[in-house]
């Protein structure tokens, strides 16, 4: 497996955590500061057990379920963005964050199944 890629995956999803502790104060909109939290912790949990798997189907599994949240993530960024509850240079680095954590995954499961289909 691309286990570099993958940690460059996991080390992304760590520093977009990271922001949004930093960038979403705990006062804010309670729903949109809990959601994005919880959102962005599971897409670090989700690449750390694919991490621990060894086997394409796990790699498939746990990378593919980090980018429906990460999708899912920016929805609700635009959300929080368009209802005023996010101002609009935090979603764009929030974004750009999550869009390099989504690149990262997309490149390792091309590897991944591309790997699966030669054996």
């Amino acid at each position: 497996m691309s286990t570099l890629k993958s940690l460059q995956a996991w080390h992304h999803s760590m520093q977009l955590v990271s922001q949004i502790y930093h960038l979403i104060p705990e006062h804010s909109e309670v729903i949109y500061n809990l959601q994005f939290r919880k959102t962005a912790n599971s897409i670090s949990y989700s690449i750390t057990e694919a991490l621990g798997k060894n086997t394409h189907k796990s790699y498939v599994y746990h990378f593919s379920n980090a980018n429906a949240m990460i999708n899912e993530l920016k929805i609700q960024l635009r959300l929080a963005a368009i209802t005023d509850n996010l101002h609009v240079t935090d979603y764009l680095i929030l974004v750009n964050s999550a869009t390099i954590v989504q690149e990262t995954l997309v490149e390792v499961l091309a590897k991944v199944t591309e790997r699966n289909n030669n054996s």
